[in-house]
């Protein structure tokens, strides 16, 4: 799996049915299964924030812990050309434990969109390769699409997978978005 910036492939605007939600403060998701087993979540979202304001804060990887109930730590380990490798941790709710991984991320911005896509390195439990994708939405405000693929490096019970995909991930970008409202204070 790659979410090569170069291979990620047209972004549009959400439909109106999915954009009338939004609009009501709605966070959208979606799970869907790939051909070969794996789970593809898609969580959508309007943020009060330019684009360029939701990847800067969002790119603050190493303070995502305190955004994010959940992740215990984010460390960058590496960082060439445009691309950061970023070993995460997080604790997971009963039976699942813990996972640490590390992917590879890169920033990017083409027209008014920015992106920040990642490709997984290693780690346990999931591989997750996704982008996450922020356009203008009206004034000061970003249409914010979270798309990640996690394949499960070995066999998880469906509960497990279910915590996961339907639960955790949109808390997860819950948080994301709590890091963008907080990031807009500071400014």
């Amino acid at each position: 799996m790659t979410a090569s910036i170069d291979t990620l492939g047209a972004f549009d605007l959400p439909h109106h049915g999915v954009s009338a939600r939004l609009d009501a403060g709605e966070l959208v998701s979606t799970v869907s299964a790939t051909s070969n087993g794996a789970s593809r979540v898609v969580v959508e979202a309007v943020i009060n924030a330019p684009p360029s304001v939701v990847v800067d804060v969002l790119g603050d990887y190493e303070a995502l812990p305190d955004a994010i109930v959940g992740l215990t730590s984010a460390t960058i380990i590496a960082t060439r050309d445009d691309k950061t490798d970023v070993r995460f941790a997080v604790k997971l709710p009963y039976p699942l434990g813990s996972m640490v991984w590390t992917n590879r991320l890169q920033r990017h911005t083409r027209g008014e969109a920015h992106t920040i896509a990642w490709d997984y390195l290693g780690g346990s439990l999931l591989d997750n390769t996704g982008r996450l994708v922020a356009i203008p939405y009206g004034t000061h405000r970003s249409y914010v699409r979270y798309e990640v693929t996690l394949q499960a490096r070995s066999r998880l019970p469906k509960r497990a997978q279910r915590l996961l995909t339907g639960l955790l991930l949109p808390r997860v970008f819950k948080g994301l978005t709590r890091a963008v409202d907080e990031g807009m204070k500071r400014r």
